[in-house]
């Protein structure tokens, strides 16, 4: 345990001195900021108002976005596992979901959508589709003697899913929230950058590129990085605990 973190710190401290000696190399901050700039101007958030604010929008608009899509990607998941019809109805459309640039959702939503309510549909949208296939896929991989089994003991079907469904799918959709969040923070970053809702972090890295604040558009993103691997870890932990009990 203590060499993976060791391997994993050493790997953090080389990329970071690639960093700093790219940004010595180029020399101008208005280009490519160094990281010690961006830890300062960080440390410096902290002491600004607007920044919880910030926060606080960003991380509701994902989390929104995030168990809507979650939500309805499981749910259609099991729809199309027991039902064929439903599969084959859904599954070109979840495809072609996936394969769509998230700008292109953006930009047509903005026709449609109220600004602040964007960047939830735009996550909802990424998401759903990651959930859909693994719960899909999980559902599909239960072994049928699991189940042969399960109809000579005259399992019920409450126990049925308590006990064979349901570890099964939690296994394969802890993965998925691994992912799912880091795909939520990148999409709904990009909404708001392109909405420009008015508060978020996507709305401050915007402003940073318009006034040419480079060191502001690293500091408001490495935030965005920090609050994607925070929300990471406290839903791989709350899955942790649920599957324990």
């Amino acid at each position: 345990m203590w060499k993976t973190r060791a391997y994993k710190i050493a790997s953090l401290a080389f990329w970071v001195l690639v960093w700093q000696l790219i940004s010595m190399k180029i020399g101008e901050g208005i280009l490519f900021v160094s990281p010690l700039l961006v830890f300062k101007e960080f440390l410096g958030l902290f002491l600004k108002k607007h920044f919880y604010v910030d926060v606080l929008a960003t991380a509701l608009r994902v989390l929104a976005g995030f168990s809507i899509g979650a939500f309805v990607g499981v749910f259609l998941g099991i729809f199309s596992y027991k039902s064929k019809i439903v599969k084959e109805l859904l599954q070109p459309f979840m495809n072609m979901v996936r394969a769509t640039p998230v700008v292109s959702f953006i930009v047509l939503a903005l026709i449609f959508i109220k600004i602040n309510l964007l960047p939830v549909l735009i996550v909802s949208l990424i998401v759903a589709p990651l959930f859909y296939f693994v719960s899909l896929g999980s559902l599909k991989s239960v072994p049928k003697s699991y189940l042969d089994l399960a109809k000579v003991f005259k399992f019920s079907k409450k126990r049925i899913v308590k006990y064979i469904y349901m570890p099964r799918l939690l296994r394969d959709l802890k993965p998925a929230l691994s992912t799912g969040i880091g795909f939520a923070f990148k999409s709904g970053l990009a909404a708001e950058v392109l909405a420009r809702p008015g508060i978020g972090l996507g709305h401050r890295i915007y402003e940073g590129k318009v006034y040419m604040e480079t060191s502001e558009v690293f500091t408001y993103t490495f935030a965005a990085i920090i609050l994607s691997v925070v929300f990471e870890k406290l839903m791989l932990r709350l899955m942790r605990r649920r599957r324990d009990d």
